[in-house]
């Protein structure tokens, strides 16, 4: 199966493994530090691909609505209107593109056979995101070898980044609570557990969703998918520069 694309090198890494609800586990609130325009330039091809693998269901599909300027829960208005997320649109305001993350999707059919969705440079195409848009310009912009998004389900040891589901707020109760309280326990700087401090970073995502339930996916809000997107990227950018895995910048 050719998921790599024009990245021909050898994959004999696998640095991290992103996995995700939504979206992922808990801990402090992000500050987002801004990201430049990418600069057009291709990864470093002479470096081992970098391999994040993407884990969820239908809100890592991606459910964040993309048309609709006039539309404040869409990500035309966020960037056209709103101003956020500058590194999506160029100078003439059409979306930018990544030449150094590739962008790939892999999915189980209803038929039960692989198959290979998306196999792209990331950028915005579509009529809806999911996190990968927010997480993979924050990996681009750290790593000069090639980085390759993936959306599919492994196990490896390897930087776990995770997020908890936005709608549920530190002090409830009931099965979201419990679930809010596990998740906040293995942050490897504030949790229970020592043993993941470098290895596990968690995100509290309720602060920054805009509104609505994972099981609604959110009312569709791209700023939503956005905000946790940059988050866990910012999130597994920390473990790695911690970490100093080959090819961070």
């Amino acid at each position: 199966m050719p998921l790599l694309g024009p990245f021909a090198t050898p994959m004999n890494r696998l640095v991290a493994c992103l996995a995700l609800g939504l979206i992922a586990a808990a801990g402090p609130v992000w500050a987002i530090a801004p990201l430049p325009d990418p600069d057009g330039k291709p990864a470093d091809m002479t470096k081992p691909v970098q391999v994040f693998i993407l884990m969820g269901q239908s809100n890592m599909l991606g459910f964040g609505k993309v048309a609709g300027a006039d539309k404040e829960d869409t990500l035309e208005y966020a960037t056209k209107s709103a101003g956020l997320y500058p590194y999506l649109v160029d100078d003439a305001g059409n979306w930018t593109t990544r030449n150094d993350v590739r962008n790939v999707r892999v999915m189980v059919g209803r038929g039960g056979g692989m198959g290979v969705h998306d196999n792209e440079w990331l950028t915005i195409k579509g009529k809806a995101i999911g996190p990968e848009v927010g997480i993979g310009h924050q990996l681009g912009h750290l790593i000069d070898a090639p980085v390759m998004v993936l959306k599919s389900c492994a196990s490896a040891t390897a930087p776990f980044v995770l997020a908890t589901l936005g709608q549920t707020k530190q002090g409830d109760g009931g099965n979201d609570g419990t679930i809010l309280d596990a998740m906040l326990a293995v942050d490897g700087e504030s949790g229970k557990h020592p043993e993941f401090k470098g290895n596990v970073a968690t995100v509290y995502t309720n602060p920054i969703s805009k509104g609505g339930a994972s099981n609604g996916h959110y009312g569709g809000n791209a700023q939503t998918y956005m905000n946790v997107g940059e988050a866990l990227g910012e999130a597994m950018v920390k473990l790695l520069q911690a970490g100093s895995p080959g090819g961070a910048k």
